[in-house]
């Protein structure tokens, strides 16, 4: 009898544990400053408006932290998802626009597919990182591709790119003015790879917590 009475207020506690989360409970998070800028801000305020008792703090950069041992709760990441050690998180697919200045386009002729790309000079993010992978989402040896200068912020890409300095891969967001004065055109029209996602990376003991559990959550229905 004393032994069913333990078990059922074990799971009163476990099912406790997994709906509310204790005051005081936080998460610090690792992510880009291009993507806390354009979607993390805004949805992390209402995040807190709904969950006052969680704290949340974010560092922008885009090294990948070691999540063993630095105390990083969460990353948030750009790419295919996998990820060596830690489990990934699918938030958010958000529309790349491939685009270009249209006297750079016009002089090496019109694209037919992610493979005509290579004929032209990249524009690569600041971690070097977005070509190769989109290339690789969609099963392209990219190995001659030909890039052009690294700017550290998409701005400074948008910029780089009406100047025709090369392609770019940029958040349709950041791109709508050039694109509505004729600076820039989309360069190729299709559908994205949604594989190519923003993605939570932590530790699987880490995913486990219910502030972390209920905040990826939160992310996932909040971004989409």
């Amino acid at each position: 009898m004393q032994a069913d009475v333990g078990a059922a207020f074990a799971k009163i506690e476990a099912a406790h544990g997994k709906h509310f989360t204790p005051r005081g409970a936080s998460i610090r998070i690792s992510t880009s400053a291009t993507f806390a800028h354009a979607m993390l801000v805004s949805s992390l305020g209402r995040f807190s408006n709904r969950y006052p008792a969680i704290r949340v703090s974010v560092e922008t950069e885009d090294r990948l932290v070691d999540l063993k041992s630095e105390p990083v709760d969460l990353a948030i990441r750009h790419g295919l998802g996998g990820y060596p050690g830690v489990v990934s998180e699918w938030l958010c697919s958000p529309e790349l626009i491939l685009v270009g200045a249209p006297a750079l386009l016009e002089k090496h002729g019109p694209l037919t597919g992610p493979a005509s790309c290579l004929r032209y000079k990249l524009l690569p993010d600041a971690s070097g990182k977005d070509w190769p992978l989109w290339f690789e989402a969609h099963g392209i040896d990219a190995k001659e591709a030909v890039y052009g200068t690294q700017y550290g912020d998409d701005f400074l890409m948008v910029k780089a790119a009406i100047d025709g300095q090369g392609l770019a891969l940029l958040n349709n967001v950041y791109v709508q003015e050039a694109l509505a004065s004729g600076q820039l055109v989309r360069a190729l029209d299709m559908t994205w790879p949604t594989a190519f996602a923003y993605y939570a990376l932590a530790l699987p003991e880490v995913f486990e917590k219910p502030s972390v559990e209920r905040f990826v959550q939160w992310l996932k229905k909040d971004l989409n």
